[in-house]
């Protein structure tokens, strides 16, 4: 191997180890009280700011590059599906958290346009929703921006993501904000698997429960 050659090994591979190590910087916080506690993830140069609405938990900026890159996360009470089982948690996303909540949600902007809603979206445990939208920010000056947003319900909250920036600058942002997206969870209160099974009385079998008298016993049908 040449010593151009090897110089050329050396600085590509200095160049590899700072792009994993700029990957790699990023942390992991826990944010919220008792009932709204979530995870999420997002790079180090990222700075927290004052949430501007009573339901914002959280507030992310990006580093200022004329981009007004930002996300934040959003906890709503929703006890409309705590009484239903854990199996319905699809059918309840798709009818309540779908197209028709992502236009009711950009009600708040002007010149709103959806790109895309997609169903079935991960969020940890919860059945969630994805959508895509232009729209003119009504906060402070007019700003034509695009937005990625994920929202969904669990156990008693909905819990929304919202990642925007200006139009122009989106395309650059847009896997940032995918992987902040993707490292959100909300934390589990109790048993996330089990959520109000109720036993299915005609169709199981007889449940039979036996008190301290031999043959005092109640059965349940």
């Amino acid at each position: 191997m040449t010593a151009s050659s090897r110089l050329f090994l050396i600085l590509f591979l200095f160049f590899v180890l700072a792009m994993l190590a700029t990957q790699a910087s990023a942390s992991v916080f826990v944010i919220g009280d008792q009932d709204d506690k979530f995870t999420v993830s997002f790079p180090d140069s990222w700075a927290m700011s004052h949430n501007q609405k009573p339901d914002d938990k959280l507030t992310i900026l990006a580093p200022n590059d004329g981009s007004d890159a930002s996300c934040r996360v959003r906890v709503r009470d929703d006890q409309r599906f705590t009484v239903y089982p854990a199996s319905s948690a699809q059918s309840i996303q798709q009818a309540n958290y779908g197209a028709a909540f992502w236009d009711k949600y950009l009600a708040q902007y002007d010149d709103v346009s959806v790109v895309r809603v997609v169903h079935g979206t991960p969020m940890g445990w919860a059945q969630a929703s994805s959508a895509e939208a232009t729209y003119t920010s009504t906060l402070g000056s007019s700003v034509q921006k695009r937005a990625m947003m994920r929202g969904g319900v669990f156990q008693g909250r909905a819990f929304i993501v919202e990642c925007a920036a200006t139009a122009e600058g989106f395309p650059q942002w847009q896997g940032t904000f995918a992987n902040i997206m993707n490292s959100f969870a909300p934390m589990v209160t109790g048993n996330g698997a089990i959520n109000s099974y109720y036993r299915d009385f005609p169709n199981d079998p007889i449940l039979i429960i036996n008190r301290q008298a031999q043959d005092d016993r109640t059965l349940y049908y």
